[in-house]
């Protein structure tokens, strides 16, 4: 039996459903909605977003839209860039989220239907041929809503000056190779930087940089997911240059360097720094502080490594510090 308290609770939820059933369960839950609806969905296409204006139009409530945008989301057509107008039409928020894989619809924040299929036409079964999906319905608790704020917190609001942006990149890059898909302008990237101090466990590296160069060829599960977090093909040969490029470019180093930049004396000793990494990581449960102090190691080492720009290590006292300058 666990004594973690966050696991005592219970929640009505429904069988594993398929998305025929799911749309049963969204029309029962739009009549039962008064204020706001949340759709959170990686990918959402023209299509799909008409059939949710066609099952809500009738109900006067907000609606808050949620995708992912990527690249090669936009560019391959897994999500269309018309949303936006349609939804600023309709008076509705459009937002991104940097990452998004999730897919739900919460209703009032007391409904909530979660699945795999994305806001489109084969995602929702609208089509003869669609995905196989599938999905349940529950009734929210307080941790459920907790947990969906904290990933919805970082959702950035796309406006008419972001979306003439996209869409010039867009029409710049319409012939590209689907071997290469061209990266965004700086930008837009910015607009995704971190908005909170919420990190989660696999967004930091699991070893050395040391020692992912010296066994990349390797299918051990810390080296994939190094590549994987540093974005790089499984047969890739990585070098010193492109792995410094990325470690700079990573989530969680840019994470560590807004923290040391906002901090008055703009220095962490590694105590301090110990207990802003357990506080701030989302993971449930969160690791033991021995983990923690493991991967705060292992982000240490890839900027000793790499000697980068501003940062300095010390030793007072026999209590290590890092330090960062401008």
């Amino acid at each position: 039996m666990s004594n973690n308290k966050l696991y005592t609770f219970s929640t009505e939820r429904s069988p594993i459903l398929n998305y025929h059933k799911i749309r049963e369960y969204f029309i029962d839950s739009i009549d039962k909605c008064n204020k706001e609806m949340i759709v959170c969905s990686a990918y959402i296409t023209i299509q799909g977003i008409h059939w949710l204006y066609e099952n809500i139009k009738k109900k006067n409530i907000k609606c808050r839209v949620i995708s992912h945008w990527s690249s090669q989301d936009l560019l391959n057509k897994s999500s269309d860039i018309e949303v936006y107008n349609f939804c600023k039409e309709k008076n509705w928020k459009f937002e991104i989220l940097d990452r998004l894989h999730a897919k739900f619809f919460l209703f009032d924040n007391k409904y909530l239907i979660v699945g795999s299929g994305n806001l489109t036409g084969r995602g929702m079964g609208l089509l003869p041929i669609s995905n196989k999906e599938c999905g349940i319905f529950v009734e929210t608790t307080q941790i459920d809503l907790n947990n969906i704020q904290q990933y919805l917190i970082e959702a950035v609001s796309i406006t008419d000056d972001i979306y003439t942006k996209y869409l010039e990149w867009i029409k710049k890059n319409k012939n590209f190779q689907i071997q290469k898909i061209p990266q965004l302008p700086d930008d837009l990237i910015s607009i995704h930087k971190i908005k909170n101090n919420k990190i989660w466990v696999k967004e930091f590296p699991w070893c050395y940089p040391k020692f992912l160069l010296k066994n990349q060829e390797s299918k051990n599960e810390i080296i994939l997911h190094e590549k994987e977090l540093f974005g790089f093909n499984p047969e890739f040969y990585i070098d010193d240059k492109i792995l410094c490029q990325k470690f700079n470019q990573s989530r969680i180093f840019e994470w560590f360097k807004e923290q040391i930049i906002n901090r008055e004396k703009k220095l962490f000793f590694f105590g301090e720094l110990t207990e802003l990494i357990h506080n701030s990581l989302f993971d449930d449960p969160t690791p033991y502080r021995k983990e923690v102090k493991q991967l705060q190691n292992n982000l240490i080492e890839y900027i000793k490594y790499f000697n980068i720009k501003g940062f300095k290590f010390e030793k007072p006292n026999f209590t290590e510090k890092i330090s960062y300058t401008v």
